[in-house]
């Protein structure tokens, strides 16, 4: 049989053993440009020194939280700054006892009020011969300040059960806040309103709470705000409701021993059914 028999292909037309076909290889990853380098083959950097490290920073801008006025994160808060209407913010108040006049006049804390009751006092009780029948506890313990006039009505408080005992000295701070809303002469459901001045209305009320002040003391934590309420009559036309014209009136008011404050406000009340203190309306007696 000649070639030609066989079929085409290969020289003379025959197809080429699969052996003998030299494939084309996909390139290697490593020859595709643009493939990172192999990290062996990177140069490093040499780490930076203290100095240098202080520098970079000193250039950075600063932190977008330092722009508004807000601490970094792990930064500390600034102290807060005092409440207003004069409410102290930071630690009760530390004076204990106020000698106003005389021998050992001034203001007594845990500090130096000792020295006070185991020097001047004691020596002047023992020079006299006296008799120690109550002790000082009430304002050693004190969260607040007794005020005194002098060193003798100290020793006569401790040695004479029928002489006066110190006071605790209670500023009184009217609430604006809440208490002018009754003063814009727009008689509602909610709120009544005075007909006399805003200085009358104060002096009606702080009149009153004085009158209960022992109450309001004796009834109040060491620690804290205690709430109370006064109900009172002055006896000629103070303020309207929506039932007309009123005479009696209520006082809201929170103390704090700790600060010597109280804090007030109040307005006309022609629901009140009882006059006196108490921690609620319902409460309210002599």
């Amino acid at each position: 049989m000649s070639d030609g028999a066989r079929g085409g292909g290969g020289r003379n037309g025959r197809s080429p053993h699969a052996a003998t076909v030299v494939q084309k290889k996909a390139p290697h990853p490593a020859t595709v440009a643009g493939r990172l380098p192999h990290p062996a083959t990177v140069a490093r950097p040499r780490p930076l020194g203290p100095a240098a490290v202080a520098q970079r920073r000193e250039a950075l801008p600063p932190h977008p939280a330092k722009l508004v006025g807000k601490p970094a994160p792990g930064a500390r808060m600034p102290p807060a700054p005092a409440p207003a209407g004069g409410r102290p913010a930071g630690p009760p108040v530390q004076a204990k006892l106020v000698i106003t006049s005389g021998q050992g006049s001034g203001t007594y804390t845990s500090d130096n009020l000792l020295a006070l009751l185991d020097g001047p006092l004691k020596t002047r009780i023992n020079q006299n011969d006296l008799t120690v029948k109550r002790g000082p506890l009430a304002f050693v313990r004190a969260k607040g300040t007794y005020t005194i006039d002098t060193l003798q009505d100290l020793v006569d408080y401790m040695t004479d059960l029928s002489a006066p005992a110190p006071v605790m000295e209670m500023v009184l701070e009217y609430g604006a806040a809440h208490g002018d809303y009754h003063f814009t002469g727009n008689v509602t459901v909610k709120k009544a309103q005075w007909t006399v001045d805003k200085e009358t209305a104060k002096g009606l009320m702080e009149t009153a709470i004085n009158t209960h002040m022992a109450t309001l003391l004796a009834g109040s934590g060491d620690e804290g705000w205690t709430a109370w309420y006064i109900g009172d009559d002055a006896g000629y036309t103070i303020g309207k409701t929506v039932a007309g014209d009123e005479t009696q009136f209520c006082i809201q008011l929170q103390v704090s021993k700790e600060h010597n404050l109280i804090s007030y406000h109040g307005y006309p009340d022609q629901r009140l059914r009882k006059l006196g203190v108490g921690k609620t309306k319902k409460d309210l007696g002599d």
